[in-house]
């Protein structure tokens, strides 16, 4: 079903009764957000991935020398600052690299950056000023104790490294951990920033890998974990929920999917309806459309909780650190941090449904408490295709004969999607029929057969639950119907057909049956 949401003022989140952070200041650049109970600490650590080649390398050439590709894994935290002074804007900016591996990483990255911010700084003195101003953050504070969920983020193309700096902060203080890696594709050389699905490959990798560095930290729970990226990685941070099954959620900030087609997200194996079943948000500029509708990527995913929020007064920038940045240098608020203000308090909200305990789920009165006065809204539930315990629920209460029409219905509405896992199924088959639950293991596995009509081993399974059951009559219709199918079960390798048929036969032939 869809909903509409009607716009509704704005809750302060102080008023809700967060209370405020230990260093008890709201840093600059925050504006007028909230910090939660935590400090925020940040630290960054290096890591070479050896099982790719940095092609930029110059030892590439020679049997020895660093040829791994360098990942930066840059890290936000709930902290203890204790006496620690709130780091400087600076400190993000260029860092030296720690070893020869990362050289010629960061002297690209640290050229492009520095560039891209004396370009919006626009003189030497509010550069400089904007590298002096404090940041939410104490440099390598010890953490605050605890596990706490953690938000993996991928910057779009073009973005500065690190990007979304104040997100981040915020983030951290209520109680998230937030990585992320620099945009290492050939545009950073080639200033070619061209979209293909090859760099986004390429970005999902590294993000990836820097998941598998902060999964290692004592800080991290990685039972609540979600996916967040602007621009072209908003494309990234779906494809790695769709290849990683620890993701709970995803984020989209103004992601490309959402005011395009999406061609490099829909063209991986890892978006598509059966992979991509977790609560996305996309909070976006305007679309220049009277109604909200769902963009066509998010459209094809039926089986996810999906919101829209639209931001009026927003443009790309708006979901990057810029409108916090251009509000500093200028010395007053604008329209596009109001913008951002309301992105990070959305975010926040979605991330505190999304990633609490159990498995909650988004409502329209929950998206509607949150969007506020300057947002507008559209909330798409998922479509109620069981997964594997759910349909061993829907026969224990509802009986085979309705689990069977409602499988059969939703296989109509969707065609292209597996509505019942063979394995899956099976496997649970046998665990009931394990605990001496004959009768139940033989609803599991009549409802596989009858959904995957061609699987001989679908019919094999149901024999056993049969006489485990004792039922002649159902081991007969059920063996017959094996050696049915055996003949044209192509996912059978030829000895598991041939040991199949002889069990069967023999099975038909000592019973009588």
């Amino acid at each position: 079903m869809q909903h509409r949401i009607r716009p509704l003022p704005i809750l302060p989140l102080i008023a809700l009764g967060l209370p405020a952070s230990a260093a008890g200041q709201r840093p600059v650049l925050w504006d007028s957000l909230p910090p939660g109970r935590y400090d925020a600490g940040f630290r960054r650590i290096w890591r070479l991935d050896d099982s790719r080649v940095w092609q930029r390398s110059p030892s590439l050439a020679t049997a020895t020398g660093p040829i791994a590709r360098p990942i930066r894994v840059d890290v936000w935290y709930p902290a203890r600052c204790g006496g620690r002074r709130p780091a400087s804007f600076g400190s993000y900016v260029a860092p030296p690299a720690p070893s020869e591996g990362f050289k010629d990483m960061t002297g690209l990255l640290g050229a492009y950056d520095l560039q891209s911010y004396r370009n919006l700084a626009g003189d030497p003195s509010a550069y400089d000023s904007l590298m002096a101003v404090a940041t939410g953050v104490c440099m390598d504070a010890p953490p605050a104790g605890g596990r706490h969920p953690l938000v993996l983020y991928s910057a779009g193309w073009y973005s500065r490294s690190p990007d979304n700096t104040v997100l981040a902060e915020f983030l951290a203080s209520h109680g998230y951990v937030v990585a992320t890696v620099p945009q290492l594709n050939p545009g950073l050389w080639t200033s070619n920033f061209r979209s293909t699905p090859a760099a986004v490959e390429t970005q999902v990798r590294d993000v990836e890998f820097a998941f598998g560095v902060v999964l290692q930290e004592p800080e991290v729970d990685r039972t609540r974990v979600a996916t967040m990226g602007y621009s072209k990685g908003g494309d990234v941070a779906l494809v790695l929920q769709g290849r990683n099954p620890l993701i709970r959620a995803v984020v989209g900030l103004d992601p490309s999917f959402a005011l395009g087609s999406g061609e490099d997200l829909v063209s991986s194996p890892y978006f598509g309806i059966d992979r991509n079943r977790v609560p996305i948000l996309v909070i976006r500029r305007p679309g220049g459309e009277d109604a909200l509708h769902l963009p066509r990527a998010l459209d094809s995913l039926a089986l996810a909780q999906r919101l829209l929020v639209e931001v009026p007064g927003a443009d790309h920038g708006t979901f990057g650190d810029d409108p916090a940045l251009l509000a500093y240098l200028r010395a007053g608020a604008s329209a596009g941090v109001t913008a951002h203000t309301t992105v990070a308090r959305v975010v926040l909200a979605f991330l505190d449904t999304v990633l609490g305990p159990g498995s909650p789920r988004v409502t329209p009165a929950g998206l509607d408490a949150w969007v506020g006065n300057r947002a507008q809204a559209l909330f798409q539930d998922a479509a109620p295709v069981p997964d594997t315990d759910g349909w061993e629920h829907v026969l224990q209460t509802r009986g085979l004969a309705a689990a069977v029409h409602h499988a059969t219905d939703l296989g109509r509405q969707f065609p292209t999607l597996t509505i019942v896992e063979e394995r899956s199924i099976n496997a649970l088959g046998y665990r009931r029929l394990r605990e001496g639950h004959a009768a139940q293991a033989v609803d599991l596995f009549r409802l596989n057969a009858q959904t995957h009509p061609t699987s001989a081993n679908a019919f094999d399974s149901l024999a056993d639950g049969c006489v485990a059951l004792g039922d002649d009559t159902c081991v007969v219709a059920a063996y017959r119907d094996l050696l049915r199918t055996l003949p044209s079960d192509t996912s059978l390798p030829s000895e598991v057909k041939d040991r199949m048929r002889e069990r069967a036969q023999k099975a038909l032939q000592d019973g009588g049956l």
